[in-house]
């Protein structure tokens, strides 16, 4: 089960296969936390300099298929500007708690509602499409909902993310790609796996977004099927 959605930022048209199908974001969730934290920042500039203190682990897993190769330590201290990239750099499950704690879970819903998105809610197995989630890409990119220093701060750190396998394989050499991917695994159905990764691809003089989402048995599949489906997207949307 796959969906795709492609769309010109420059100009506006747009592509989808099983655009509005349902699937598990998981890490991908990290994103509109970070979105919501620079929007608090936006009233109180010092919180992106505020000093957390990371005591013990929330999120204890050791099943996932991309750790991140620098989590956060316990007993070290880390501004939440920098527990934000670790976040999407390094898709830190630990960063992300420690910032969403301090956020809260009514800024960040907010952020969702200000979007227009459906609301996640305390304890919900939340689900979302491609188009969906193509939105919060899309308010960075146009730097629509938080100001444009933070909206392009964001964006550089999606540019820096650790995971390569994904969609930035379909592009060339030298090519930015300012992404967010997620995995879920085991009991979606049937023990199967879901992968994703959605990004913004800086095509010379035709930027794109690019989301793929896809559930099978096995994660080479949907990776296979992602650097077809990037390659074939930039192949083209680089063309003059």
């Amino acid at each position: 089960t796959a969906a795709v959605y492609v769309r010109d930022l420059d100009n506006g048209p747009w592509m989808g296969l099983n655009e509005k199908a349902l699937f598990y974001p998981a890490s991908m969730l990290k994103l509109p936390l970070i979105i919501a934290l620079y929007k608090e920042a936006e009233n109180d500039p010092k919180l992106l300099d505020k000093k957390i203190a990371f005591e013990a682990p929330v999120i204890q897993r050791t099943d996932l298929l991309f750790p991140p190769s620098h989590p956060i330590e316990v007993g070290k201290s880390y501004t939440m500007r920098e527990l934000a990239r670790r976040a999407l750099v390094y898709s830190d499950n630990e960063a992300a708690a420690l910032a969403g704690n301090e956020v809260g879970f009514t800024n960040i819903a907010q952020a969702f509602s200000d979007l227009g998105i459906p609301e996640p809610k305390p304890g919900e197995d939340y689900q979302l499409s491609v188009r969906t989630y193509g939105s919060f890409l899309r308010v960075l990119y146009n730097a629509s909902y938080v100001k444009r220093d933070y909206s392009e701060e964001i964006l550089k750190m999606l540019s820096e993310s650790e995971f390569q396998n994904g969609i930035s394989v379909g592009v060339a050499n030298g090519i930015a790609v300012a992404h967010k991917f997620g995995e879920r695994e085991g009991e979606v159905v049937d023990n199967n796996v879901q992968l994703h990764d959605c990004g913004i691809v800086y095509s010379p003089g035709r930027p794109y977004l690019l989301c793929v989402m896809a559930q099978a048995k096995k994660p080479a599949h949907i990776l296979d099927l992602m650097h077809k489906v990037s390659h074939a997207t930039y192949q083209t949307m680089s063309k003059p």
